[in-house]
């Protein structure tokens, strides 16, 4: 088999309108807190103010040369030492694959090694069970459902608030690494 080599790099302008687009895709904004259609004024001044805000770092996901997802973390507390963590897949045939998590991988890798963090969570939607799995595969554990968090048509509203310790981390870490492998992601590192 041959090797998977998956990469991340740093959101850029020129990808502005792209996260729109995917942002609005019926797949990607059916997940998300809010689903109205995204229009370019505030999706202009929520990217501005994204990329000027030291409290996030947002990733594309690449798929050899095809952008194909964003992964980031949010509310970067260093002081803290804990941050939010979220990321959507935009292009279906990128599903399924092990691409979403060897990108959580990396970023959890970045959070616990270079930030120095002790906490990541994240959120999701209690109806939205890939992620809730997904989370969880990367070591992630309930810590409470938000009740009525959010107003969504045809959703509860509620929504399952998950932890990731550091101590948690290691373990989680070599399993993960285990599954990509078997998968055929070069995990050396």
């Amino acid at each position: 088999m041959t090797a998977r080599h998956p990469r991340l790099r740093d959101v850029e302008l020129s990808d502005r309108d792209r996260l729109r687009a995917w942002r609005n895709q019926p797949n990607v904004a059916r997940w998300m807190y809010s689903d109205h259609p995204i229009g370019p004024e505030e999706h202009a001044r929520w990217f501005a103010s994204a990329m000027a805000d030291p409290g996030r770092r947002y990733w594309i996901i690449q798929a050899g040369e095809r952008p194909v997802g964003l992964i980031n973390l949010y509310d970067i507390e260093l002081e803290c030492r804990q941050a939010g963590f979220a990321y959507y897949l935009a292009d279906e045939p990128a599903r399924g694959g092990g691409l979403a998590s060897w990108a959580g991988v990396q970023v959890l890798d970045f959070a616990f090694g270079e930030l120095g963090l002790m906490r990541v969570w994240a959120e999701a939607l209690v109806e939205n069970v890939a992620s809730v799995g997904y989370l969880g595969a990367l070591g992630f554990r309930e810590a409470e459902v938000l009740r009525g968090h959010v107003e969504k048509a045809g959703f509860s509203g509620d929504v399952v608030r998950m932890v990731l310790h550091v101590d948690g981390w290691a373990g989680a870490r070599q399993a993960c690494r285990e599954r990509l492998a078997a998968r055929g992601y070069d995990v050396e590192g």
